[in-house]
């Protein structure tokens, strides 16, 4: 039988080889190895993990869910991140083995329904971009002759409008704004918890960064702060309560849905701005097509002029804008979705052992040739837009399924993905129609922080800082007052 299972790629320096290509060089170690096999073995001591590049593969487990269990996986990550006790551990793992019931799919199926097109996103797009309104306004404020660092400023953007939409007026990042720098310090360093060996020691401002989430975290259950929250975060806490969950442990668990909410948008957006000033013809395209979601009113009697950004339908009005943001996704999302094997499977003739776990990873398929063409290593920001309006796009080569895998698939599909995708674009819109960006100090093309290939993250960061000038745009309305409009409704993006 075992010669039915994936192939197997051995280390060079076993058994120790695949532990110090992770450790070195994280999801890279993938790609090192990278074998023009459909699915292949790697086995550390007496763990298997079954690697699967062939998107058909990857469609196939996603559908097994009742022999592929990304619950398991959910539990690990959980244990390791939110810093929880054993305790909270039994009822996390309530009815796992029931992938219908149970703690986990009670928050999966209450999260998922706040977040699907409905109501529920609406009220949560709206919210978020009321406050980016102000975050952006307050740009304005700022000296034009100072530089910003242009990482900080994503995650200042990103983290602010994502965290007053979800936790309403007693969002603890509003009453504490450090708490932002405290959120990525603990992303920044998140591989230091999943080794878990004396994070504090090793790890101290990410450790400190954590418990400072923690608590106040817990200050704002305790006060009642979910009871005003949206949607979604009403729906997490009360099914923590109807489970049995104390405050606190609520408060822990939040850790969780905090990298999921503000993990990887300020990546998105840095990388998306970053491709966008760095081409001059692709910003004045943009500017250009944003310029149809955008009316111009001056008032008679005040002489002031407002300007205001539709981006109720940016899906249909902008599609090239909405296409760079989804290529930035396609060259930079390191995630891997995993799996744990539940039984012996066969799949595809191949052997599947229980115990084993089942990675995915985005990058592979992403960059493969065969799926996006000759090109799949450059930037194209074309990339996703129909061509002469026929549904067949570009090249043709990444329509087929699994071959897009920034938001994961299955089970582990991001719910927020039409929240975040709304926010990236909603702010680079405003930015290509509103500011010029200078380069002060860094490079347009700065290299990806090496830490963010840890296995533990999912979307690559910025290597080194970036100082950008943020200036109005020569001779564009310079005295205007600028918004994006609300209500949005019926927030909905595709995705190939």
């Amino acid at each position: 039988m075992k010669e039915q299972e994936p192939p197997k790629v051995r280390a060079r320096l076993a058994p120790l080889g695949h532990i110090f290509g992770f450790y070195r060089y994280g999801h890279r170690y993938i790609n090192i190895l990278r074998k023009p096999l459909p699915i292949y073995t790697l086995e550390i001591f007496s763990q298997k993990f079954y690697v699967v590049n062939d998107p058909d593969l990857i469609i196939r487990v996603q559908r097994y869910s009742k022999l592929f269990s990304f619950s398991h996986i959910i539990v690990a990550t959980t244990r390791m991140f939110c810093g929880v006790d054993e305790q909270t551990m039994v009822k996390v793992q309530d009815g796992i083995a029931d992938p219908q019931h149970g703690y986990l799919n009670s928050i999966r199926t209450t999260v998922r329904s706040a977040l699907v097109p409905g109501t529920d996103l609406d009220d949560l797009c709206n919210a978020m971009l009321n406050r980016l309104n102000d975050v952006i306004s307050g740009l304005d404020l700022a000296s034009s002759d100072d530089s910003q660092d242009l990482w900080r400023l994503a995650c200042h953007i990103t983290t602010s409008a994502s965290t007053k939409a979800a936790y309403g007026p007693q969002n603890p990042f509003d009453l504490d704004p450090s708490l932002t720098d405290s959120f990525w310090a603990f992303k920044g360093n998140i591989m230091a918890f999943m080794i878990n060996v004396l994070p504090g020691l090793f790890a101290p401002e990410a450790y400190k960064g954590r418990e400072k989430l923690i608590n106040a975290l817990q200050y704002y259950f305790h006060v009642g702060g979910a009871a005003r929250a949206s949607a979604f975060i009403k729906a997490r806490y009360d099914t923590n309560k109807e489970h049995g969950m104390l405050t606190v442990e609520s408060a822990h668990l939040e850790l969780g849905n905090l990298i999921g909410l503000l993990g990887n948008t300020a990546p998105t957006l840095f990388w998306l701005l970053m491709q966008i000033y760095s081409d001059a013809a692709l910003l004045d395209s943009l500017r250009g097509e944003v310029e149809g979601i955008i009316t111009v009113e001056t008032a008679p009697s005040t002489h002031r002029t407002d300007i205001r950004l539709a981006v109720d339908n940016i899906r249909i009005s902008c599609p090239l804008l909405v296409s760079a943001y989804k290529e930035v996704l396609r060259l930079r999302s390191r995630s891997m979705s995993s799996r744990v094997v539940l039984e012996d499977t066969f799949i595809d003739g191949y052997l599947l052992r229980k115990g084993a776990f089942v990675q995915m990873p985005s990058y592979i398929p992403h960059s493969d040739i065969d799926l996006w063409g000759h090109d799949a290593g450059e930037y194209r920001p074309r990339r996703f837009m129909k061509v002469d309006n026929n549904p067949s796009r570009g090249d043709n080569h990444h329509t087929r399924s699994g071959a897009f895998r920034a938001f994961g698939g299955g089970q582990s599909l991001c719910s927020g993905r039409h929240f975040a995708t709304l926010e990236v674009v909603a702010v680079a819109a405003m930015f290509v129609a509103k500011y010029d960006l200078c380069m002060q100090a860094g490079s347009w093309n700065p290299k990806a922080e090496p830490s963010s290939q840890s296995l533990a993250t999912s979307f690559e960061m910025p290597g080194g800082k970036v100082r950008v000038k943020i200036a109005r745009r020569a001779g564009y309305h310079p005295d205007a007052r600028w918004e994006i409009v609300t209500p949005v409704s019926k927030v909905n993006f595709s995705f190939p």
